[in-house]
């Protein structure tokens, strides 16, 4: 890839399912947009020997409606040819909040 991932501030969302109970009894299906902005990512280079940037370790810390969570995961340059995106794939686990 020539252009590298940068550190910054992200925005995005997620979609959530779960399923609603009707005045009938019936189970519906529903979906929720969770917007999710400030999420401060790094992208720090894994220094495999190589050193051509292929794969990247990703962290991240951000909040949303259910609390602040953290993210982690990789970054790894795409295998095709003129292919200049990444695949990323990250974990997200919310920060407990202590029991009283």
């Amino acid at each position: 890839p020539t252009v590298l991932p940068k550190n910054g501030e992200f925005h995005g969302s997620f979609s959530l399912l779960y399923y609603h109970m009707t005045s009938k009894g019936k189970r519906k299906e529903r979906l929720r947009v969770i917007p999710e902005s400030g999420v401060n990512i790094t992208f720090d280079a894994i220094d495999d020997g190589e050193s051509d940037n292929k794969e990247f370790k990703v962290n991240g810390e951000g909040t949303n409606q259910f609390g602040i969570f953290y993210i982690n995961g990789t970054a790894t340059a795409s295998a095709h040819e003129d292919d200049p995106t990444f695949n990323i794939e990250l974990r997200k686990r919310y920060k407990q909040i202590p029991q009283a």
